[in-house]
């Protein structure tokens, strides 16, 4: 009685152990959902680089269902080429799609063809840049400037650019 009910016992836990392996084995669904993103995008555009967030920080938001459309077409790849004549290497940045979304820090390499959500596209094809005062003339000398010409708006200032991102497939 005892010796069968060790067998028993023993089989159940080598079925137990048989399950886990296999469980373990298994793929997780939205890994291999991603995996085949990834492997279809390298069909396409075996030449480019598939980019992924370095890092997600959770926003807690509420993803509304009305707003789902508008998130398949926002996180779409596309191909394109960050070109910049300032950055070298990679351009580091922190950006969220929709309200929901988590946000994610993208590390952009620089004149590479890359794969990046079209909403991180669109931000890079803004043209970073900023608006510099036109401190000296041509001399090389601190122009002198009027309390009048200072309140102008945009009439001293020019503006530099960081980079561009070109598309390789339209969006």
């Amino acid at each position: 009685m005892e010796k069968a009910k060790i067998i028993r016992k023993t089989e159940d836990f080598c079925d137990a152990v048989n399950e886990m392996n296999a469980a373990m084995q298994k793929v997780p669904e939205r890994e291999q959902e991603r995996l085949s993103k990834v492997s279809e995008f390298k069909k396409k555009f075996p030449d480019a680089m598939y980019l992924e967030p370095k890092t997600r920080i959770p926003t807690g938001g509420v993803k509304h269902p009305e707003k789902e459309k508008q998130r398949d077409y926002l996180t779409e790849y596309v191909v394109g080429i960050f070109e910049s004549q300032m950055i070298f290497g990679r351009l580091d940045f922190f950006l969220t799609g929709l309200p929901g979304d988590d946000y994610c820090q993208w590390s952009v390499p620089v004149n590479k063809a890359v794969g990046v959500p079209r909403f991180v596209a669109q931000h890079l094809a803004k043209g970073l840049g900023w608006k510099e005062m036109k401190p000296l003339g041509r001399d090389n000398m601190p122009k002198d400037f009027y309390e009048e010409e200072m309140m102008e708006p945009f009439s001293k200032f020019e503006y530099k650019k960081r980079g561009h991102f070109h598309p390789i497939n339209a969006y």
